[in-house]
This record gives C-alpha cells, structure tokens and sequence, in this order.
C-alpha cells in the first residue's frame, strides 16, 4: 500500500513529485533525436509501485472515466504502457491529496 511507503508522517514529503518519486512512478526523460516521450522512474518503493499498478488496472476494467481515457489516448496513438503510466501518476495524486488531508472522520456524532 502506498501509505505505508510514507509512513505514518505524510508531513514529511514535501510535494506531489516527491510522493510519486517514493512510489517510482516520476516521470523521466527518455526522448531521442526523432521521438519524445517519457518513462517511469524505478526507483522508491516496488511495493507501492505495484499497488499503484493493481489499483490502475482494476480502475480500467470498471472505473468508467478511466475506461474513457484509455479510449481518448489510444485514439491520439499512445500506447498501453503511456496511459498506465499516466493513470498511476494521477492515482499517485489522488493518494498524495488524501494522505496530506487525513482520514475523512466519517463517524455519526452521538446522539443522548
């Protein structure tokens, strides 16, 4: 799980890039002369690489806006390994913004 690459002080990653840097999926600069394009970083935390990974893959079997994203990329001529590494860079965000924010306290007040 991503949250336990950080720990229990989120605080102490200092933005979006460094989260994404633990989790190995920053982008890197693999452009030649003819093409330019980007891959991920292999670096930081395999474990949370691969969470990354399954959550991306299950979001494109049943996550509707992601299922549209891989449409509209392929249609412009990405191929499947671009938008995975798209996708985990936003879920790398996502999680990012939730680890920043805390839990959500979803418990019902009590009543006397």
């Amino acid at each position: 799980m991503p949250e336990r690459a950080v720990g229990d002080n989120g605080g102490r990653l200092s933005s979006k890039r460094a989260f994404a840097k633990v989790c190995g999926v920053a982008p890197r600069d693999a452009s030649s002369v003819c093409q330019q394009r980007h891959r991920p970083n292999r670096g930081g935390n395999r474990q949370a690489n691969r969470a990354l990974h399954t959550l991306v893959a299950v979001r494109l079997c049943a996550h509707g806006p992601s299922r549209h994203y891989r449409a509209r990329r392929s249609a412009e001529g990405k191929t499947k390994k671009e938008i995975m590494r798209c996708l985990k860079r936003d879920v790398a965000r996502e999680i990012y913004a939730a680890i920043q924010h805390g839990p959500h306290d979803t418990k019902q007040p009590r009543t006397a």
